[in-house]
């Protein structure tokens, strides 16, 4: 897996890789930043003070600035991925109450080549938490916390599990759970994310298919 340490000045974010063959890895990744610009879409840089880091499976521990998790187990199944973030807070890094929100996405690796392909054979079924504060835009794909998360709290669990099945030894599934944060002022959101409020986003699905999110509908 590719070792990825390197910082930005122009980036806030999370990465999480997820990979899956015969066995799987999770890999966690966040970084933090005083300008942050629009992750998703792309936009104008603004100065914030925001800092977010992974909580996996109730872990006490954070894993941030570079730092990575990997656990293995073997073969397709069900695996237990209680995902949350933190706003992270430190005296060297204060940071401000925060938005957050996350996107996936997931291809089929090739093992022999490293090329992408889609398969919807494959099933990667991701299962929800029930929290009443992660949002669903159906359109964008993204799921947004619409609550202001305090420095040094966290968000209500997204992510309980993830089931992978009929993968075959050809492949990986590569899943990559992208999040953002942004200072919790209307002002940012309107100017970073081009939103007025939540008011407009769905519940949370119980499960969605990771694969087909990625698979571009037929006209």
């Amino acid at each position: 897996m590719k070792n990825l340490h390197k910082k930005t000045q122009w980036l806030i974010g999370i990465l999480i890789l997820l990979c899956v063959s015969c066995g799987i890895t999770f890999a966690l990744l966040s970084q933090k930043s005083q300008t942050s610009v629009n992750n998703f879409t792309g936009g104008a840089a603004i100065e914030q003070k925001v800092n977010i880091a992974i909580l996996e499976n109730g872990a006490t521990t954070r894993y941030e600035d570079g730092e990575e998790n990997n656990l293995h187990t073997i073969g397709n199944g069900s695996y237990g991925k209680a995902v949350s973030i933190q706003n992270v807070n430190t005296t060297e890094y204060p940071t401000k109450a925060a938005y957050i929100r996350v996107r996936f996405v997931t291809a089929l690796k090739n093992t022999s080549d490293a090329t992408y392909t889609y398969d919807d054979k494959v099933k990667v079924i991701a299962t929800f938490s029930n929290s009443s504060l992660w949002k669903y835009d159906e359109a964008t794909k993204t799921f947004y916390y619409t609550e202001k998360v305090a420095p040094d709290a966290k968000t209500q669990d997204l992510l309980k599990s993830v089931k992978v099945t009929d993968v075959s030894s050809a492949y990986q599934v590569e899943i990559k759970v992208l999040a953002d944060a942004i200072e919790a002022d209307q002002a940012t959101m309107n100017k970073v994310w081009g939103m007025e409020d939540f008011n407009a986003l769905q519940k949370l699905p119980t499960t969605l298919d990771l694969i087909k999110m990625q698979i571009p509908k037929q006209s």
